[in-house]
This record gives C-alpha cells, structure tokens and sequence, in this order.
C-alpha cells in the first residue's frame, strides 16, 4: 500500500440527537491516507467521542458517507467494516484487561472465524499504539 492510498474517506458525515436536536457534527469530510496521524481535539462534552462513535458505527449517522479503501460502507458490508475498525472508550466497557485483548477483540467476530490473530504482527500493532 503506498503512503498516498486513500485508507478511510469521511463525506458529509453529520450527527444531530434525534431527542434533544443537539448538532454534534454537520457536514464533516476528511480523508485520511497511509501514514498520516490524525488529532480529535475539543472541550471535554464537544462530542470528540460521539463523533469517533459514529465514525465506528456504534451510533447513528444522519447523513454522509463512509468510505474504507474507496469502498462504501453500507449496512451489507457493514460487519467487515467493524472487523478492520475499533472504537476504545476512554473507560473501556468490553473485556480484556491488556492492550493485547483489545487488539485481539476484532478476531473474536464472525467475520473472522476462519482467520487468526497474526501473532507476528503484534509488536507492530503496539508500537503503533
């Protein structure tokens, strides 16, 4: 993979509480490339964590597009997307007591019951951490 391929494209992503019609995000786009380092910043309760939510699919999005390595995520495709993204809480509520049960997690579904946890690859996986 070159350091220019496209990994995930955001395209007009926006959230807005169904209950209370707090706009979280509206109409954000980004792109995000092999290599590159992204920072979420804001205020404690701007909805840095709502926004990476969404963007893992465990909250609903009320418009926009999500795009992993050109390819649109739609609810038929919607599992594989979660086997490659992971949403870690600040107070993490799954299992797992080390950094190494969290990386395991994704290897745990469905999606990926004929694959195994590529043990050689784990020092990579937590010097990117």
């Amino acid at each position: 993979m070159s350091m220019s391929e496209c990994l995930l494209q955001i395209d007009h992503l926006s959230r807005i509480d169904s209950q209370t019609g707090r706009v979280f995000f509206k109409d954000f786009s980004c792109t995000v490339h092999a290599g590159d380092k992204i920072l979420v910043d804001g205020v404690s309760g701007s909805g840095k964590s709502v926004f990476l939510r969404a963007l893992a699919l465990l909250d609903p999005i009320e418009q926009g597009k999500i795009y992993l390595e050109n390819t649109l995520i739609t609810p038929k495709n919607a599992s594989f997307y979660r086997s490659q993204v992971l949403y870690i809480s600040q107070m993490p509520v799954v299992e797992g007591e080390t950094v190494r049960d969290m990386l395991e997690l994704p290897w745990g579904l469905s999606i990926r019951k004929k694959s195994t946890f590529p043990e050689k690859n784990l020092q990579t996986y937590l010097q990117a951490l």
